[in-house]
């Protein structure tokens, strides 16, 4: 069972994730294989942004330049849409290859923009991380952005309340960790029983 875990930006994903991998799920993150798309210029990538962008999108080490992309396409959802379009398959493939590799029958697979990118068909279920704005907006500034950061971040992407009505199931986090925990601990025997009488 592959499932998918969403939510806005400053959400909670992250701390969601490192829980169920505790739990004896395989775990993995559409970011952090982003994240190693752009460090480790990966040649597919980089051959289709600089034909976009410009052979200068590339810095002098052979990766992808993230502040000159991000200026770029979080001021053009024009941009924003092209450059998801293109890491997307990507990030895919390289999620496939590594559950492939795995022996476990439980996946979580945290995309962030699963709903922009009209991937949830992909998933067996998504799981999503709901926090109020308020509380998105204070770890955001608690993590460093700025209010300008914030705000372009935000509106590129759906609302924690439209997510979690979309998901088929839901995580509260505007409390404790605790509290995060045991929402956790309660969805993963639930699935577990789920999946089983399924099987």
């Amino acid at each position: 069972m592959i499932s998918a875990l969403t939510g806005s930006i400053g959400s909670g994903k992250s701390t969601v994730l490192e829980m169920f991998s505790r739990m004896g799920w395989f775990t993995l993150s559409a970011d952090r294989i982003c994240h190693d798309i752009y460090n480790s210029g990966d040649l597919e990538f980089n051959a289709a942004i600089a034909e976009r962008w410009g052979a200068d999108i590339i810095k002098d080490d052979g990766t992808a330049d993230r502040k000159k992309i991000a200026a770029i396409v979080f001021n053009d959802k024009k941009e924003l849409s092209w450059l998801n379009s293109v890491l997307h398959p990507i990030i895919m493939e390289k999620a496939a290859d590594l559950v492939s590799r795995v022996d476990n029958d439980f996946v979580l697979f945290e995309v962030p923009l699963l709903y922009e990118a009209g991937m949830e068909d992909k998933f067996d279920a998504v799981i999503c991380v709901w926090t109020s704005a308020a509380s998105q907006h204070k770890r955001l500034q608690e993590r460093g952005f700025d209010e300008k950061d914030i705000r372009l971040r935000m509106n590129n992407q759906l609302s924690s309340d439209v997510k979690l009505e979309k998901a088929d199931y839901g995580l509260i986090n505007e409390s404790r960790v605790e509290l995060l925990n045991e929402q956790c601990t309660i969805l993963n025997h639930q699935i577990r029983e789920e999946y089983g009488r399924q099987g």
